[in-house]
């Protein structure tokens, strides 16, 4: 379900979104709620980073975005089980802590001034 149609059938339930290694796709059914996506620049499964600023450069006034890029960070970034280099489908999978954690600051902050409580942490 596009975020637009969750828009209409469920008017002022959905505050904030955020989209770790960002889909991006189609800024139109996106609606007007605030969005963060989060990638790796070294993401090469879909190109999260690069699709993400394309997907920026075409949102309307009224469709908050924010993109958070890790610099030579790969897919799998946020997860823990991913402790070690792997591949799937061809693509490098890779935790990485310290991006994890400054993508989870990120996080904290967007909702925090989009749901108006403080950010934790």
């Amino acid at each position: 379900m596009t975020q637009a149609l969750y828009q209409r059938q469920y008017p002022g339930l959905l505050k904030a979104s955020v989209d770790s290694y960002g889909a991006c796709r189609n800024p139109w059914t996106h609606g007007t709620v605030p969005l963060l996506a989060l990638a790796g620049e070294a993401d090469d499964w879909g190109r999260p980073a690069l699709t993400c600023a394309t997907f920026a450069r075409k949102m309307r006034p009224d469709q908050p975005f924010e993109l958070y890029t890790c610099p030579n960070v790969v897919h799998g970034f946020e997860n823990p089980g991913l402790a070690t280099l792997r591949r799937n489908e061809g693509h490098a999978v890779l935790y990485d802590p310290a991006a994890a954690e400054d993508s989870f600051r990120h996080v904290r902050a967007f909702l925090s001034r989009w749901l108006g409580r403080p950010a934790a942490g």
